[in-house]
């Protein structure tokens, strides 16, 4: 039986108005709809290049009434899923593209799971809460357990998600080392064994100043940032940056400071530029709890939100993003405060979680 649809009937039925803001309505597709267009896409190929991907849905995106960027929107939402785990980023014959992964889904509280992978299951089990919500999220029941149990979904532990320490790829070293403590002592003695003299006077060099909770800023922002000249700086050894090439172009650096003297060394010599960010976002919490001045978390239990007052290492706003959804600069909307503390707080140390 053929029926005629206007483009906000088909949005709708396809879950692509859920949750708009009314200044989006014209412009952006939800999140929601579009993660279960590509879903369903992968599942049906198996894996799928970027081209082949936009090339299916933007048609659709575009007979719903969202024709503005769709490709951008479509790729967003995928790579968001590669984020999280439902999706891998491959390459098909010089082409980067997406493949399904296992399915399976993570507890995240007594009343919050969420599902990875492709899938297919009863739709009414997951609903949308937020306007830029795309995971499958449900109440883990003993019945829906069951049913995802028997058509293969094993549950995998947030653990087992998380992952091993990201440092421990990105710090190539034969010594072990048990944790970020140890990590921060690490990198102290190789500023000291192999830190070239660092001239404070006329080298465009900046420093973290040990300020949990305070605007975190960039170093080329003008105002109040925690990044300032090392010469303010007491004695000790810090995290720093050097500008390169051009205004907004720094290479992450530890320094120490002694008196008129300083040294530095670059951090993670050999990674590539998001990498070596990583490592110095992480080395920013191995710093905090090796000085017992942590890194902070502002959580507000009433709006059910958390707020990040430093830059984020990979692992933890991978976390995020599966445990709820941004809501603004360096803020998520959670489900559930306290479990989220929890989960992050026993797969990270050096943070301090702060109420607001």
């Amino acid at each position: 039986m053929l029926q005629t649809l206007t483009n906000e009937e088909l949005a709708n039925r396809l879950g692509l108005s859920d949750h708009l803001e009314p200044e989006s309505d014209s412009t952006e597709p939800s999140p929601w709809g579009v993660a279960r267009l590509i879903r369903r896409e992968i599942r049906r190929r198996g894996l799928a290049t970027r081209r082949e991907l936009r090339n299916s849905l933007e048609a659709i995106l575009a007979a719903s009434g969202f024709d503005n960027d769709a490709s951008g929107f479509i790729r967003n939402v995928a790579d968001r899923m590669v984020t999280v785990g439902e999706l891998a980023d491959v390459r098909v014959e010089n082409q980067r593209g997406y493949a399904a992964l296992p399915s399976r889904w993570i507890e995240l509280s007594k009343n919050d799971a969420v599902l990875l992978g492709t899938v297919c299951t009863e739709q009414h089990r997951f609903q949308s809460y937020h306007p830029k919500q795309f995971l499958r999220r449900f109440r883990p029941s003993d019945s829906i357990v069951t049913d995802l149990d028997r058509i293969g979904v094993k549950r995998q532990s947030f653990a087992d998600w998380f992952g091993a320490p990201e440092w421990l790829r990105l710090v190539r070293t034969a010594e072990t080392l048990s944790g970020l403590e140890e990590l921060w002592s690490w990198y102290v003695s190789q500023l000291r064994d192999r830190g070239a003299p660092l001239d404070l006077q006329h080298t465009k060099t900046l420093a973290i100043a040990p300020k949990p909770g305070t605007y975190f800023g960039r170093p080329w922002e003008s105002g109040p940032t925690r990044w300032t000249k090392p010469t303010e700086l007491p004695d000790g050894c810090y995290l720093a940056a050097q500008q390169g090439y051009h205004e907004t172009q720094w290479h992450p650096l530890i320094i120490e400071i002694a008196g008129s003297d300083a040294h530095s060394l670059l951090v993670g010599e050999g990674l590539s530029t998001s990498e070596a960010y990583d490592l110095h976002n992480l080395l920013l919490l191995a710093r905090a709890e090796y000085m017992k001045v942590r890194e902070q978390i502002i959580v507000d239990t009433g709006a059910c939100e958390i707020a990040l007052t430093f830059p984020a290492p990979r692992q933890l706003a991978r976390s995020l993003d599966l445990i709820g959804e941004p809501a603004g600069v360096w803020k998520h909307s959670v489900l559930n405060v306290a479990a989220t503390i929890e989960l992050i707080s026993k797969e990270l140390v050096g943070i301090e979680f702060k109420s607001h």
